[in-house]
């Protein structure tokens, strides 16, 4: 674009072609205006005041028309500083003399140092996801108008960990984990993982390339507060990285079962033992002859006492968690009862039913669930090798001739061919659970309750209403004890339960291995608006590794939670490839939004708006309009 440079009296005015262009048709419609006003004075002094008046006007709109398109091209984007600033954090390729190392500081110290500069270089893993929101917060990233990143290489270590922190004894733990590394990313370089237990004895090992993921399966012998490690090795067992697995192993809660078979039988036998052995409490229902139904009770205290009651009635439908049948039973059922079932099992109760090798009409409950939600497909096989996370059955177990099909739900067991031996569908807040292999006592008789416990667990945990007990809610996914960005031992956060009422007398313990004492931190919890009515969460500040407990109380009865706090540079490798990621995406968004603010100003410059059209246009009808008068003047 053509520019002038015009300089009076120490001033400079930098002038562009359609400024100059604006600035020409301005003076020449002075001229014009002058020629006009003139006339009129020397030839017609009687109409002077009308010619006047209407000859201002005109000057008006031309100079607000000139001052309007003057200014609107004039727009033009901020200027930017030649070099960006040099901002060094993690794992950085290189360390400039007269860049920003912000290794070793403080968010705030950090935003103070980079709210004066409009480009920035990163050098390094950057920013946390958590420092980009401070910095936003702290309002320094308004005026960034461009981002560069340069990553380091990728640290050689474990990622992406997935496991149950929780589970109840009997359960199996699934961890996931997958090797990473920039520089192994195209090499065949082989590593050991391995998954040691809480005694120091290796349970498993498996080996992998970079890129690869690992899935192990433990099942805890106990219950308390257990910490496994995985280790990452060379096949020189060089050991890379070694990360801690904790789990916490609890008894579960105490369930009310009701069992409802057709005539004794090994399977609901052994159930009522194992249910009975976890402390639940059971009430069994046999059919003895058509007539007569034999009622047995194991462990109902003295404080859940149930009235003698039919099967299936309201009160005891509502007193149980959980109803177990078989195929057999249920043409005995009336509409009635099937009715209140169907009721129940809305609100979240759970139904399971075991399919019998002689019947399997399941018809009668076409009213509780839709039919092809969960449904029995015939096979020629009448055995299985039953498998689930954790199980490792070598001999196979008699099983109906028929597998099941859950289309919303889950498939818990399957067989050899991957076919579901055990599903569960959801119906309302309950969950409807079938089953083809009536013959899981063997298990027991073949001297293996551990994998007879472990089946049932797994059944019963999918299944049974959802109790109220509280729960911690872990905020992120490792509760480390600071932040990889801060590079502090104190780190203030939230902390959070699910509970029915509000918690009071909260404090957090610690057990300080190296003082020799508990550190107790007192623990204020507050409703949180607009997410659930029994989420609670109280700030804490995160002092050490290790393990710790909410010790809290909620309504008449007092819990104690217990959960692990990591290491600051636990899963090292994870927590850079979240970093690098977070800074990638805020470049992208930074950059994004500078530009649509560059292409917007061109739009603006190129396309006046429609108010400048119609400010012309009334330029040239009072233009006309003064010429009409000029004419008129002269006859």
């Amino acid at each position: 674009m053509l520019s002038n440079t015009l300089t009076l009296s120490g001033w400079t005015l930098s002038l562009n072609a359609p400024q100059t262009l604006v600035i020409v048709i301005a003076l020449m419609s002075v001229i014009v205006w002058l020629g006009v006003v003139t006339h009129i004075m020397r030839r017609h002094r009687k109409r002077l005041i009308w010619a006047v008046l209407l000859s201002v006007a005109n000057l008006v709109s031309i100079g607000l028309l000139f001052i309007l398109l003057f200014v609107r091209l004039s727009h033009s984007p901020p200027p930017q500083a030649t070099q960006p600033l040099i901002v060094v954090t993690e794992n950085a390729p290189e360390s400039p003399t007269e860049a920003l190392d912000t290794r070793g500081l403080t968010r705030n110290e950090i935003a103070d140092r980079l709210k004066s500069h409009r480009r920035w270089h990163i050098l390094g893993d950057g920013f946390s996801r958590a420092a980009w929101q401070d910095f936003a917060q702290l309002g320094v990233l308004g005026k960034v108008s461009e981002v560069e990143h340069t990553p380091g290489i990728q640290t050689v270590g474990l990622a992406y960990p997935e496991w149950e922190k929780t589970v109840t004894l009997g359960e199996s733990v699934s961890l996931h984990v997958r090797v990473v590394g920039e520089q192994l990313a195209h090499s065949d370089t082989i590593f050991n993982v391995s998954l040691t237990g809480p005694d120091n004895q290796r349970l498993q090992q498996h080996s992998a390339r970079a890129g690869e993921s690992i899935t192990f399966h433990f099942v805890p012998k106990a219950e308390g507060q257990w910490l496994y490690s995985l280790e990452l090795s060379s096949r020189a067992n060089s050991v890379i990285a070694k990360e801690a697995v904790p789990v916490v192993v609890t008894a579960g809660d105490v369930i009310n079962a009701v069992i409802i078979q057709s005539s004794a039988s090994f399977e609901t036998r052994h159930l009522h033992n194992w249910l009975t052995e976890q402390g639940s409490n059971v009430i069994v229902y046999t059919t003895v002859s058509r007539d007569k139904v034999t009622t047995q009770r194991f462990n109902l205290s003295d404080n859940n006492v149930l009235p003698d009651t039919p099967a299936l009635s309201s009160e005891q439908l509502r007193w149980a968690d959980v109803v177990i049948t078989d195929t057999r039973s249920l043409s005995s059922w009336t509409t009635a009862q099937i009715d209140r079932l169907a009721d129940e099992i809305s609100t979240g109760l759970g139904f399971f039913v075991i399919v019998d090798e002689t019947s399997a009409d399941t018809s009668v409950l076409h009213g509780i669930w839709t039919p092809g939600s969960l449904r029995l497909e015939d096979v020629a096989e009448t055995s299985a090798l039953p498998a689930w996370p954790g199980a490792l059955i070598e001999e196979p177990v008699v099983t109906t001739p028929a597998r099941l099909q859950s289309v919303n739900g889950s498939h818990l067991v399957v067989d050899q061919q991957r076919r579901a031996v055990v599903a569960t569908t959801p119906v309302g807040r309950g969950q409807v659970g079938m089953s083809v292999l009536p013959s899981s006592y063997v298990w027991r008789l073949q001297g293996k309750p551990a994998l007879h416990s472990r089946y049932w667990q797994r059944i019963i945990s999918n299944l049974a209403r959802p109790k109220s007990t509280p729960r911690l809610l872990h905020q992120h996914g490792m509760l480390s004890a600071r932040t990889p960005f801060h590079h502090r031992s104190l780190d203030v956060a939230p902390l959070c339960l699910d509970t029915e009422k509000q918690p009071t007398d909260a404090v957090l313990t610690h057990a300080d291995s190296a003082a020799a004492q508990i550190k107790q931190q007192p623990l204020r919890f507050q409703p949180v608006p607009f997410v659930s009515n029994n989420r609670y969460c109280s700030a804490w500040v995160r002092q050490a590794a290790g393990w710790h407990a909410v010790q809290f109380q909620s309504g008449e009865h007092k819990y104690q939670l217990p959960f692990y706090v990591m290491n600051d540079d636990a899963f090292y490798a994870y927590q850079q490839i979240q970093t690098r990621q977070a800074t990638s995406d805020w470049r992208n968004r930074l950059n994004s939004a500078q530009n649509d603010d560059t292409a917007e100003g061109i739009a603006q410059d190129t396309f006046p708006p429609l108010w400048l059209f119609y400010l012309w246009f009334t330029v040239t009808v009072l233009l006309w309009l003064e010429q009409k008068w000029h004419n008129v003047v002269e006859k």
